[in-house]
């Protein structure tokens, strides 16, 4: 187990003073392989304000380089819980982990890693179904359009990345 120190300040690029939020939501995409040809891991912090009226806010949104069957599931699992520790000093905070094929064993890891630090909270599965990713996408598309969604500055950064490949 990882030496992982809990934060206490919140300091989120490009989101100025912080909004009130109801609740943070970890989300992680773990890669089964390092390929060049697949994706890599990836975890988003996504917060709902407390004004039911305002958009979801995406605050993070990046890859970490890491794949689950590359025998890195330890560094994925310490990432998550830093993300915890930043967020749950001041938020309800719940992490979803994508659970498809091999990707379960990832929450099991977690909820052992909760065990051994003592350290609970909320982990749910997400199961995408037969949807393509592609298809997944498009459907956020509308709430994007109609301003359901904002994407934050490293949120930006991350996607200008994915686009640029810089």
């Amino acid at each position: 187990m990882a030496n992982v120190k809990q934060k206490q300040t919140i300091n989120v690029k490009g989101l100025g003073e912080e909004p009130a939020y109801k609740h943070i939501y970890i989300l992680c995409d773990p890669a089964l392989s390092k390929s060049a040809k697949s994706d890599e891991t990836v975890i988003s912090v996504i917060a709902q304000p407390k004004d039911a009226k305002q958009p979801l806010h995406v605050i993070k949104s990046k890859g970490i380089g890491f794949s689950i069957s590359s025998g890195k599931v330890q560094n994925v699992v310490d990432r998550l819980f830093e993300e915890y520790y930043t967020w749950s000093a001041r938020y309800e905070v719940t992490l979803g982990v994508e659970v498809v094929a091999y990707q379960g064993i990832l929450k099991q890891w977690i909820e052992k890693e909760q065990k051994e630090r003592k350290i609970y909270f909320p982990v749910v599965e997400l199961k995408p179904g037969n949807r393509p990713k592609d298809v997944r996408i498009q459907k956020l598309q509308p709430l994007f359009e109609n301003a359901g969604i904002v994407l934050h500055q490293t949120a930006c950064d991350t996607l200008k990345s994915i686009v640029t490949g810089k």
